[in-house]
């Protein structure tokens, strides 16, 4: 329930700070964030070519990753139980602890990791695929929680301190940026499907 109240307040607080358009803008950059294979890297640019400032919109998805963070971390259970999705989620958990039963030694290095994984702009690396992969780790909830919003924030703050710096003191148009990532996020997709498909055979 919590971070459904969290998320109601970033979107009454976005009304409040920003007229009906930039309001949309904003809010339809959030909901784009969840679908594939948009994330930060292309997000965050985008919203500051549309006239945020990169201190708002660097708050807003690090926050937006803390509240998806703590509904993954208090509604585990209740994703495992969704048909395709928590297939996946317990297929992942049990193959991680497999793996850690035999390699006890990973365990040292998981709170580092985690941050490293979440920071890298990777497919499936944000705040849900971090909290997946910390209960896989035998982590507790507070390190997971503690890993994202580390990996998040400074994957948040470099991505828009740099797109400020280049789109101020390069002049450049940050639209031409945010296509490039989206097409080169769309071919490493689209052959990472390839191979997935061409091993499976």
């Amino acid at each position: 329930m919590i971070p459904f109240i969290l998320g109601a307040l970033l979107i009454l607080t976005l009304w409040i700070m920003y007229d009906n358009p930039q309001f949309i803008q904003i809010v339809s950059l959030i909901f784009l964030y969840f679908i594939p294979p948009a994330g930060k890297e292309s997000i965050i640019p985008a919203a500051i070519a549309l006239g945020f400032s990169w201190q708002t919109v660097c708050f807003v998805f690090t926050y937006v990753d803390m509240v998806l963070c703590l509904f993954m971390l208090w509604n585990f259970n209740f994703v495992c139980k969704i048909p395709i999705l928590g297939r996946w989620v317990y297929f992942l958990v049990q193959n991680g602890s497999n793996y850690l039963s035999k390699h006890s030694w990973v365990e040292r290095f998981c709170f580092m990791g985690l941050i490293t994984f979440i920071f890298l702009p990777l497919q499936g690396s944000g705040s849900i695929g971090g909290s997946i992969l910390g209960r896989i780790l035998g982590m507790s909830p507070y390190q997971i929680f503690t890993a994202v919003f580390i990996g998040t924030m400074v994957q948040s703050y470099l991505i828009g301190v740099s797109m400020f710096a280049i789109q101020e003191y390069l002049d450049l148009n940050l639209w031409y940026l945010v296509v490039l990532v989206l097409l080169l996020m769309f071919v490493m997709s689209s052959f990472s499907l390839i191979v997935y498909l061409l091993r499976k055979k």
